[in-house]
């Protein structure tokens, strides 16, 4: 039903609606994986969606590279397209498609992940949920004091990770150090960095996304100064070329590790999604972004044009006038 509502308001543009009143609007855009497999607790893009979703954003805005942020001044709409964690599949299945459209993005790895081949923390808890729930529970049980529900859902999926996220600094290591000493049996994901080379040499911005995508509110100054500065000399080390890009794992921070992150790169991304996409911070671009994920390239068009934000906006509003009547 929502991909007919979504190709309905497409094909009656009111897309040009939008776009007319955010003109010389510029938007980032975060995306994970491109996929022919549909994880229903990480969405994903299929190639054939992503390749419609490119071509919709060419026909009805500009795409421009992270470089030319500073630099725009263009009277229409334009997007900017960043890719976190580095999986295997941006490589196969993305890569192909941005040379197609002769598009830039910006791709931000974990190296310490590359070196080990290892997935990020919450898609090993998104993996035990799927197939060893019983190790989970486990965990959760003998060190929260927590039960866990077995059920297969997003919502319970991004329930834990919620639990995880609001652990003391102590419980969080400890419970992470758990999950990354469970022995996974999953298929090779991880880029290699051979491949995270190719993709520098072919317009592909490469930045960091931390060395092992913890959360940095979490650690102590010796292993944040792993995560945003060794990591950074890591893989500039490997392309030969300068990284200034770092993009929060799980998008989470406080304003220490900000202040850290804007004596050493010239961009930050964030995962808000919060609609106040620029600010900037000791000569920093504080860059929010607008999460795409959603297997329907109309869909995303319009989310990415800030159509979802807007309905939620008028709902509250309408809701809040309701309670006030």
């Amino acid at each position: 039903m929502r991909k007919i509502v979504f190709l309905i308001l497409y094909y009656l543009q009111i897309h040009k609606l939008i776009i007319f009143f955010k003109k010389k609007t510029l938007i980032t855009l975060m995306l994970h994986r491109i996929n022919h497999e549909i994880d229903p607790l990480w969405p994903s893009l299929t190639p054939k969606v992503f390749d419609k979703f490119i071509n919709i954003l060419k026909k009805n805005s500009s795409i421009i590279s992270i470089r030319d942020f500073e630099s725009f001044n263009s009277k229409k709409i334009a997007f900017i397209l960043t890719f976190d964690d580095g999986y295997q599949d941006f490589y196969l299945n993305a890569l192909p498609i941005l040379n197609k459209y002769k598009v830039s993005a910006n791709l931000n790895i974990c190296p310490k992940l590359i070196d080990k081949n290892e997935l990020p923390w919450t898609q090993k808890v998104n993996y035990l949920l799927k197939h060893e729930y019983v190790i989970l529970q486990k965990i959760f049980s003998k060190y929260l004091f927590v039960d866990i529900e077995e059920n297969k859902s997003s919502q319970n999926f991004n329930n834990i990770c919620s639990i995880i996220h609001s652990l003391n600094n102590q419980n969080y290591i400890n419970i992470i150090n758990k999950i990354n000493n469970i022995n996974y049996k999953f298929n090779k994901e991880i880029m290699s960095w051979d491949e995270v080379i190719q993709c520098s040499k072919k317009n592909i911005i490469i930045g960091n996304h931390s060395s092992s995508h913890l959360n940095l509110d979490k650690l102590d100054s010796k292993k944040i100064e792993e995560e945003i500065n060794k990591s950074k000399k890591i893989i500039e080390n490997k392309i030969n070329k300068n990284v200034n890009i770092f993009s929060l794992p799980n998008g989470i921070s406080n304003e220490d590790i900000v202040k850290k992150l804007t004596k050493i790169y010239n961009y930050v991304l964030f995962s808000n999604d919060t609609g106040n996409l620029i600010n900037k911070s000791n000569n920093t671009l504080l860059i929010d972004r607008i999460n795409i994920s959603v297997n329907n390239e109309y869909e995303e068009f319009f989310r990415a044009l800030g159509f979802h934000r807007l309905i939620k906006f008028l709902f509250n509003f309408l809701f809040k006038q309701n309670n006030k009547s």
